[in-house]
């Protein structure tokens, strides 16, 4: 293939990608695919790069071109237990409160970690449960329902030693966790069909999914969970994702381990007007230790409503360290939940500068995962003053 690449044919390949996926994959991320992309195109067509782009509009996303396109873009890092804290909280509240068989998709669940761990839990507690697991990748779901799990250092965990099994060179999940799961293909932005067929359920478990998508993607699939959800559901999200900054009909539990639509035990007045926050820090706020998880604290505060408690916390830890990202997001997500859209946005452009030279696929500390590349998506639609 000769042709030289035409003028504006990345941005192109990006809203591809965006409209049918949901990803925000931005030209500056793509170009950094672009001898990956030059092979795909050299694969799919010898006719050039338009003809590639025809080919996408033309096949289903299930279609090799598309397929194999995927498969560079998508993010499959998984782990069995990963945040493991997220699964105690499974155990010890959604179980606990929830009698009878358990019901649960697993969305956006790459190459099978995530289902075999909500699998295993159930297992722990002698339930009964039904679990669909979803992914837009094909690989990814043949590889899951293999049942083959990678272990970096062999199998040294307890509490997953007994759930597998050495064969053959590599680690295998015991059927009794096997047959509590069914794979099925799916697009999130396309599942009101899914849902229809095997909704409602009692748990959806999307995690490290939505960090990646556009703004309008993610709406579109929150609504979706809404309906896909019982009334009284419950929804778990990635430790890096949020729903602080959108209007849903979600209420966070426990510091952003869950979400549900059930009202609090206790309610607390709706303020007539929304609160406002000082901007010094109040007398009344304690010291917080280097040590202390900071965020974890203020989104539990935000949970119960104390927001002048939590935005002193986190202006704390700024004071102490203005480099802490996650801090700064969560202290934008609770100003402008408090009706002060100009000291958020102050915090997003703020958030913006720090992340200009940083490498797109540099982990944050602390956020289980999540990527610069990612908390750019997540903060520009927020960050209007900032190029992000």
């Amino acid at each position: 293939m000769n042709s030289a690449c035409p003028q504006d044919w990345w941005g192109a390949l990006s809203r591809r990608i965006s409209r049918r996926v949901g990803f925000a994959a931005r030209e500056r991320e793509m170009n950094r695919l672009s001898a990956v992309i030059d092979r795909e195109v050299r694969r799919a067509t010898s006719e050039g790069w338009e003809a590639y782009l025809r080919e996408l509009d033309t096949q289903s996303l299930n279609a090799p071109v598309w397929q194999s396109l995927l498969s560079h873009i998508l993010n499959s890092e998984t782990s069995l237990f990963r945040h493991s804290q997220q699964f105690d909280f499974l155990r010890d509240v959604v179980l606990r409160e929830r009698p009878g068989a358990l019901k649960c998709w697993s969305a956006g669940c790459a190459t099978g970690e995530e289902a075999f761990t909500l699998a295993m839990v159930c297992r722990e507690e002698r339930r009964s449960a039904d679990i669909w697991a979803t992914d837009i990748s094909r690989a990814a779901l043949d590889a899951a329902s293999q049942g083959r799990i990678s272990l970096r250092r062999g199998c040294r965990d307890p509490r997953i030693a007994s759930w597998l099994h050495h064969h053959r060179g590599g680690w295998y999940v015991d059927d009794s966790i096997r047959s509590l799961i069914r794979w099925e293909w799916a697009n999130l932005l396309e599942s009101d069909q899914f849902v229809s067929r095997h909704g409602p359920f009692d748990v959806i478990m999307c995690r490290n999914v939505l960090i990646y998508f556009h703004d309008e993607a993610v709406e579109r699939v929150l609504r979706l969970f809404e309906r896909a959800l019982v009334p009284d559901g419950w929804l778990l999200l990635g430790h890096a994702e949020t729903l602080l900054f959108r209007q849903t009909s979600f209420r966070m539990v426990a510091g952003g381990l869950g979400y549900t639509r059930r009202p609090p035990a206790q309610m607390q007045p709706a303020a007539k007007e929304p609160e406002r926050l000082p901007q010094a820090h109040p007398e009344a706020a304690e010291p917080v230790e280097p040590g202390d998880d900071v965020v974890k604290q203020a989104v539990a505060l935000e949970q119960q409503d104390r927001l002048v408690e939590a935005a002193a916390l986190l202006r704390e830890a700024l004071v102490r360290d203005s480099r802490n990202i996650l801090a700064r997001l969560c202290l934008s997500g609770i100003y402008r939940r408090s009706g002060q859209i100009d000291a958020a946005a102050r915090e997003l452009n703020q958030l913006a500068r720090q992340l200009n030279g940083r490498p797109d696929e540099e982990m944050l500390p602390g956020s289980d995962g999540l990527t610069v590349g990612a908390l750019r998506q997540v903060i520009a639609p927020y960050a209007p003053g900032e190029q992000v």
